[in-house]
């Protein structure tokens, strides 16, 4: 279903309630479409959040569980971990009744190897969840209120004579090959930008080099023999200065995103970034080379100085013309091509001066003139003719 996405909606709604009996018959059908699509969609994208957030891992987590009910006692805390985590390690925790008077119970836990987000949040429902930064000591540190938040407002919320702790407590790594060894796990297991890891540990910062190549050898090699099963293309067209390249910078970040502008060289700068955009696409790439690209089987690319292997699960075609200006010797010459190209491309995006529409597939948008239109698309004036044909109650 095409969508339309406004900056400001302007839909002009009528005065009094009406009931669906009031409405004709092809308008109530197409605002049920309607309403049934946006509560699809938002379900959807919910969803998709959720499935990227529980397929994280990490050795460490933070847990806080709000106003704990007896299934969450500190003895049916140490029960979960001790019996439903086989690689668990050691826990610390204790309760805290916060500046609001919420009892909460913190807890840290550490793992011998990575442990899905979706694994503890399953033991764990009604607990906050997050990758715990940082050492073991100043973890500890914060569930007892000790070291740096002993003299803090937070120590006030300590609850006393609550601290337990169990398992044992894993070293800190200290030395020049425990300082290996958490770097690989912080740059491998738990996914952390140069940033986070500078965040936790700033002694990192004379080998902020090595932490680049560790990251770009350990993707390439984990990349060139697999296949990208959740490879995702977008074709995105519309007006300058609409904001294409703007909305995918904020929707994936900065550094993750890595844009072609160099059509003769495109690769030299490529670092294993997730993310592809073909910015300012004009049939800019011969289309046998386009297909290997946006195919999901592994692959190098060309790169003056030494190949790459992509590692992008997304990519973006940006361009000021629509889909089928794209190729035209091709689409006469080789349509196999062509049409090879087209099922690569999952969804559509066309940027106007009043919004966005997206389409859901190549051949939705294909079928564009013939699809439904939302009341959300029409103009005021429309709107305003639609709004005369239900009276009001003083009518």
């Amino acid at each position: 279903m095409a969508r339309a996405v406004e900056p400001e909606s302007g839909l002009v709604l009528p005065q009094t309630p009406i009931t669906k009996h009031q409405i004709p018959t092809p308008l109530y059908l197409c605002i049920v479409q309607m309403c049934y699509f946006v509560t699809n969609e938002n379900h959807k994208n919910h969803k998709e959040v959720l499935l990227t957030q529980n397929d994280k891992q990490a050795r460490k987590y933070q847990i806080t569980i709000n106003n704990p009910t007896p299934e969450y006692t500190h003895d049916r805390i140490k029960e979960i971990l001790s019996l439903q985590f086989k690689t668990f390690s050691y826990a610390a925790m204790a309760d805290e009744i916060g500046e609001q008077g919420t009892p909460h119970t913190h807890i840290f836990v550490c793992f011998n190897s990575a442990v899905r987000f979706g694994k503890v949040k399953k033991h764990f429902s009604r607990g906050h969840i997050e990758s715990a930064k940082g050492s073991i000591e100043d973890n500890i540190n914060y569930i007892k209120k000790a070291g740096k938040w002993a003299d803090t407002a937070k120590a006030e919320t300590t609850v006393k004579d609550t601290f337990e702790e169990l398992g044992n407590r894993p070293p800190e790594n200290k030395g020049r090959r425990g300082d290996l060894e958490e770097l690989y796990h912080m740059i491998v297991e738990e996914n952390l930008s140069n940033a986070e890891i500078l965040r936790i540990n700033n002694d990192y910062i004379l080998q902020i080099d090595k932490l680049d190549k560790v990251r770009t050898t350990y993707l390439q090699e984990k990349f060139k023999g697999i296949r990208r099963l959740d490879l995702e293309v977008i074709y995105v067209y519309g007006l300058t200065g609409t904001g294409k390249t703007r909305d995918i910078l904020d929707e994936h970040s900065d550094e993750n995103v890595y844009r072609v502008t160099d059509y003769k060289h495109p690769f030299d700068g490529y670092t294993t970034e997730s993310v592809l955009v073909f910015e300012e696409f004009r049939n800019s790439v011969p289309l046998k080379d386009m297909l290997n690209y946006l195919d999901i089987y592994p692959i190098q690319l060309s790169a003056r100085y030494a190949n790459k292997y992509a590692c992008y699960t997304k990519v973006y075609i940006c361009t000021n013309w629509k889909l089928e200006k794209q190729y035209e010797h091709e689409q006469r010459n080789d349509v196999e091509s062509w049409e090879a190209f087209l099922r690569r491309i999952h969804k559509i995006k066309e940027y106007t001066k009043d919004g966005i529409i997206e389409y859901s597939s190549v051949e939705e948008y294909m079928n564009r003139a013939s699809r439904f239109t939302s009341i959300a698309e029409l103009s005021e004036k429309e709107q305003l003719e639609i709004d005369s044909l239900f009276p009001t109650a003083n009518e």
